[in-house]
């Protein structure tokens, strides 16, 4: 690709945050731009950086809410909008356009959340000119330091979100890192692909604790070498961020197993539509701790296109996640609680574990959650909600 810039990848494919980040960041950037894959080398147009950020839409940077912490986070990002030679007065003029709010306009103005340094990033693409012709995203191990990427010791950027696995008990027989904390340094531009994978995987913050969903490693791989379709891979995971998004923000405890089954039901269509035999994803569940980030739960999904298109169909009404199951089984003191319990495993049994008796169990619990309501005037409305349901889902056993 003639006059384009070629990344150099030689960082660990693995499940660590800062990893998953860039990577998916680099999947979003090839998904979005002509590319041309050479080994571990992908060539991009010298503005695709640029264009790609200057098409982020406003709609997904609205839902993006991942705070910046402490004074590390505050000076990197002071040295980053020096990299990109944004003035003082047009970034404080490019913040305060953010805000209707006119407290919050006259306060002495700077980023506290990534949402508004993406917006930065958006409305100041011009500014994306890298000026070298390779970006190197490897990793380099100093006395100090962990290096992502080609700068200068402590020059680089340090930033809390993405030193959450600390890179503590490093062993080797040349080093004494065994006991020791190393601090994680980054490139500007491995920061802008970072960033990509923010906007690309962020899927709901509930107070303290953020919910990030990204391709497996196993999927990122198969694009990097295998030359799968990473346009195809991103529509597809964008769709299962949209419905987990949707069944977290319910909130109640059974929230991944519920997650788990409206995936595997809900993506079936576009499997089929775009040929697509099987994804495998990561949800990571991140919190903040402080001035501290840490990944407490890594959870995968692997969802298999199935033949059986109208079972499907009619799975997607008993697992909607504005459906009465889902909005009944947030509070375990409902009457029919425990009923709607044995639907949810049902439902896995079959949608998960291929046990065709799993749908059997759902349609019968379901019934007997509306017989416990049927009788109570005050859940009418909840007991004409069942039977409606019922209703639409009493062919399931013909398609079995």
């Amino acid at each position: 690709m003639l006059g384009g810039i070629s990344i150099v990848i030689s960082l660990p494919l693995n499940d660590a945050l800062t990893s998953l980040l860039i990577y998916e960041g680099l999947v979003y950037l090839m998904s979005k731009t002509p590319v041309k894959v050479e080994g571990n080398k992908v060539t991009i147009p010298r503005d695709g950086i640029a264009k790609v950020y200057r098409e982020l839409s406003d709609e997904t940077l609205n839902k993006i809410n991942v705070t910046t912490v402490g004074k590390n986070d505050d000076s990197s990002l002071k040295r980053f909008i020096d990299w990109l030679g944004i003035s003082k007065e047009e970034l404080e003029e490019r913040l305060a356009s953010l805000y209707i709010n006119e407290r919050r306009r006259k306060r002495k103005l700077r980023i506290t959340n990534y949402q508004e340094l993406l917006y930065i990033l958006k409305h100041s693409f011009k500014k994306l000119k890298i000026s070298t012709d390779t970006i190197f995203v490897g990793t380099t191990i100093g006395k100090k330091h962990i290096i992502i990427g080609e700068v200068k010791g402590d020059k680089g950027l340090s930033f809390q979100f993405l030193k959450s696995e600390r890179y503590t008990g490093l062993t080797s027989t040349e080093h004494e890192y065994t006991t020791r904390q190393i601090t994680t340094y980054v490139s500007p531009e491995v920061l802008l692909l970072a960033m990509l994978g923010l906007y690309s995987s962020f899927v709901y913050r509930n107070a303290n604790t953020y919910y990030f969903l990204f391709l497996s490693p196993l999927e990122i791989g198969e694009i990097l070498f295998s030359n799968n379709n990473p346009e195809t891979m991103m529509r597809i995971k964008d769709k299962a961020r949209d419905i987990l998004e949707q069944v977290i923000k319910r909130q109640f405890k059974e929230e991944l197993l519920a997650a788990e089954i409206c995936l595997n039901t809900k993506l079936q269509e576009v499997l089929g539509e775009r040929d697509v035999k099987s994804i495998s994803l990561l949800l990571l569940k991140v919190n903040q701790e402080g001035q501290t980030y840490k990944v407490y739960e890594t959870i995968p999904f692997t969802i298999f296109f199935r033949e059986a298109k109208e079972v499907y169909r009619l799975l997607e009404k008993i697992i909607a996640p504005d459906g009465i199951v889902l909005e009944r089984l947030r509070n375990s003191d409902n009457v029919e609680h425990s009923n709607l319990m044995s639907v949810i495993i049902g439902l896995y049994r079959f949608v998960i574990l291929d046990d065709r008796y799993g749908i059997y169990q759902a349609l019968r619990e379901l019934h007997n959650a509306y017989v416990k309501v049927g009788g109570d005037e005050k859940l009418r409305w909840a007991a004409l909600r069942y039977e409606a349901l019922l209703r639409e889902v009493s062919t399931l056993e013909r398609y079995l």
